[in-house]
């Protein structure tokens, strides 16, 4: 309904209002989803001419006309965007787990796997894993980083026991440091003589 109200207002050419209800969805004037641009122009050209705004109209449809041409490069939300749980069953594909695997970490069923992986494949363009990697890596999904770990949950086991021994080696290790410090090497005071 915001996304609406601002459309119209900009259409209006009332800038001021349009960018504070912008602000309320968090947006900038150039971030405005323009989903069926060419259509939502000739509704608010036709609109502003129905109301006898035929001045407005036609510099709205002048100021728009060459960017009608080009297509949105705005991400459509669900569509080029990965969702956690497919970057999740992307990290147990990249880990080699099978369906049952990918299914057990999950706690889905294997037709819920093979449901969700055909979903990440039509996403993707692609029919098999290592080409849904290929072009999860190729569109930034899968950078090489230690979040990768974090989130396939095969590595969560060993990640963690490996970071708790440290960090608990490292405060024993300094606990007994402290110790011989405070034994041998600061110089103990008598306690007062009465």
């Amino acid at each position: 309904m915001l996304a609406t109200k601002a459309r119209l207002l900009l259409a209006q050419e009332q800038l001021g209002p349009a960018r504070h209800e912008l602000g309320r969805l968090g947006l900038s004037q150039q971030e405005l989803p323009s989903l069926d641009r060419e259509l939502e122009l000739l509704t608010w050209a036709l609109l502003l001419d129905r109301k006898h705004k035929h001045g407005q109209a036609l510099r709205l449809l002048e100021r728009m006309l060459p960017q009608l041409s080009q297509p949105s490069e705005l991400p459509v939300p669900g569509i080029d965007t990965p969702s956690e749980s497919e970057l999740a069953m992307l990290a147990l594909i990249r880990s080699g787990a099978s369906n049952r695997q990918i299914a057990a970490e999950l706690a889905l069923s294997e037709g819920t796997v093979r449901v969700y992986l055909s979903r990440l494949y039509a996403k993707l363009g692609v029919s098999s894993r290592t080409q849904a990697l290929q072009a999860a890596q190729a569109k930034g999904w899968l950078s090489s980083g230690m979040w990768l770990y974090f989130l396939n949950p095969l590595e969560w086991n060993e990640t963690f026991v490996l970071i708790y021994f440290i960090v608990g080696g490292s405060l024993l290790m300094l606990a007994f440091a402290l110790f011989v410090i405070n034994t041998f090497f600061i110089e103990k005071k008598s306690p007062p003589q009465r």
